[in-house]
C-alpha cells in the first residue's frame, strides 16, 4: 500500500499522484534516473544549463517572470546521488486552482512549464547556447573545488572514494573536474537527448489535485523522444575487508576530521532496514544516542559526532570532528560504542527514546511535500512501499533483539582521518 496513487504513462514514464488538501499549493517534481557511473559530470552540469532557460522563456528574467504571473510560482532543477543512480532533477511549485481568484489554470500552466524546461532547451546551431554551458562549466567547477573547503563534507567524500573506488557509490554526485573541458555545447545537447531517451522518469505530485486530470496533463506536458530505456544497474555489493583500511590526509585544518564508513549488507528492501535504522538511533544518530552520550559529553573525545546509515547502498557512516591528538581515543571509543550495542547493551529507555524519535520524523515529513516525495522516491526504487502508518507500525515494533541482530551485521571498511600538516 502507498499514500501515493500510480498511474502508468507508458514508455519508461510513471506518474505518482498524492491528492491532499492539506496544503495550498501543488509541487511537481520530475526525477530523470541515470547509471551514476555513465556521465556523472555532464549530468551535472545538464541540470543548470536546463534551468537557464527554455524556448518558450529563453532567459532567467522571462522564467521570473512567469513564475510571478503564477502567484510566486517557484522551480528548481538538480542532482543527487540515490544508491548508484544519479537522479536529475526538475520541481515546480504552483499555487492550487482553488485559491486562485481567476481561473488561470496555474497548476496545468506549471506542469507545461516543466515540460519545456526538461525537453525544449535554448539551442544554437545544434547544441545548447554557448555562453549558458560557458558560464556554467565555470559555476560547476568552483562547486566541486570548493567542497574541500567544508571540512566535514570534504573528508566524507575522501573516506567514500576511498571506501568505494571501484564501485559507482564512490563517485561525487556533481562529478569531477577533469572532465569539465571536454564538454562543448553539443555534446551535452547529446547527453541531454540520450538521458530523455534511454531514461526511466518518474513525476510525483501533491496537493489538491486529481490524478486522472494530472495524468492527462503529464502526457500533453511531457513529450520526451524515448527511445530503448534501460533500467539503471543494481547496486554494487562489497564485504569489508578482514582488516578496515585507514587513511591520513593532511591540511591546513583547525581541528581534526574523523570519518568511519562501515558496510551493513543492508537495504530498504531487506527485512532488518527498520531494525537497523533504530539500532543506528540508539548508536549515533540522536541526542540521547551512545556517540553523542559518551564519546562527546562523558569522555569530551569530540566537538560533534553523529552516525547516519545509506538503506540505498547498504552502508553506516560515522563523523567527528576532534582534537588531532585525541583520534586514537576517539576511535577506540566509537568503536567500543558499537560493539555494546552489538553485544545487547541496549537499555528501554534508549529503545524507547529513539522509537519516539523515529516515529515523529516519519509524521514530520507529512508537513513538506519535498520530504513526502523524497522518502517514498527512495524507497520506491529500492524494494519497500508502505505508507507512513505502516512505517510507525514496524519501528514500534522493533525489539532489542531485532536491533542487536541488525547492528552485528555492521562491518568496520574504512577509517579516515583528515589532520593538520
Amino acid at each position: 500500500m502507498s499514500e501515493f496513487q500510480k498511474l502508468d504513462l507508458g514508455d519508461g514514464m510513471r506518474l505518482f499522484v498524492h491528492p491532499t488538501t492539506k496544503f495550498k499549493t501543488v509541487s511537481v517534481r520530475a526525477y530523470v534516473h541515470r547509471p551514476l557511473a555513465a556521465e556523472p559530470t555532464g549530468t551535472s552540469l545538464l541540470s543548470s544549463v536546463l534551468a537557464r532557460g527554455c524556448r518558450r522563456t529563453p532567459t532567467m528574467r522571462a522564467i521570473t517572470v512567469f513564475l510571478e504571473d503564477l502567484y510566486g510560482a517557484t522551480c528548481g532543477s538538480s542532482v543527487f546521488k540515490m544508491g548508484e543512480q544519479q537522479v536529475l532533477a526538475f520541481s515546480v511549485e504552483t499555487i492550487s486552482d482553488r485559491y486562485t481568484p481567476r481561473k488561470i489554470g496555474a497548476v496545468r500552466k506549471a506542469v507545461e512549464f516543466l515540460g519545456r524546461l526538461m525537453a525544449q532547451p535554448v539551442l544554437e546551431k545544434g547544441g545548447f547556447r554557448p555562453e549558458f554551458v560557458a558560464q556554467e562549466k565555470e559555476n560547476l567547477r568552483r562547486a566541486i573545488e570548493g567542497l574541500v573547503n567544508d571540512r566535514g563534507a570534504y573528508a566524507y567524500e575522501r573516506c567514500l572514494a576511498a571506501m568505494c573506488p571501484d564501485e559507482p557509490f564512490g563517485i561525487y554526485e556533481y562529478g569531477r573536474v577533469e572532465d569539465i573541458a571536454a564538454i562543448t555545447p553539443k555534446s551535452l545537447r547529446e547527453l541531454h537527448v540520450r538521458a530523455l531517451a534511454s531514461s526511466p522518469v518518474d513525476v510525483f505530485v501533491v496537493g489538491d489535485v486529481s490524478p486522472p486530470r494530472l495524468a492527462s496533463m503529464v502526457s500533453g506536458a511531457m513529450r520526451l523522444r524515448r527511445n530503448g530505456v534501460a533500467e539503471p544497474p543494481a547496486p554494487v555489493e562489497r564485504p569489508a575487508p578482514a582488516a578496515p583500511r585507514e587513511i591520513v590526509e593532511t591540511m591546513d585544518v583547525e581541528q581534526g576530521n574523523l570519518v568511519l564508513g562501515a558496510r551493513t549488507g543492508i537495504r530498504w528492501a531487506d527485512d532488518d532496514a527498520i531494525a537497523l535504522s533504530v539500532a543506528n538511533g540508539v548508536f549515533g544518530a540522536f541526542p540521547h544516542s551512545k556517540l553523542f552520550a559518551n564519546v562527546r559529553e562523558r569522555d569530551n573525545l569530540a566537538y560533534s559526532v553523529y552516525s547516519w546509515i545509506d538503506l540505498t547502498k547498504g552502508v553506516l557512516f560515522v563523523a567527528a570532528g576532534i582534537d588531532f591528538a585525541k583520534k586514537d581515543a576517539a576511535l577506540k571509543t566509537i568503536q567500543a560504542e558499537l560493539a555494546a550495542v552489538q553485544a545487547g547493551q541496549v537499555s528501554d529507555d534508549e529503545l524507547e527514546k529513539t522509537r519516539a524519535l523515529l516515529v515523529d520524523r516519519v509524521r514530520s515529513r507529512g508537513d513538506s511535500p519535498s520530504s513526502m516525495v523524497g522518502v517514498f522516491h527512495e524507497m520506491l526504487w529500492h524494494g519497500r512501499v508502505e505508507t507512513p502508518q505502516r512505517l510507525i507500525e514496524r519501528y514500534r515494533a522493533v525489539t532489542k533483539d531485532d536491533v542487536v541482530r541488525a547492528a552485528r551485521k555492521i562491518r568496520l571498511d574504512t577509517i579516515y582521518f583528515l589532520t593538520k600538516k
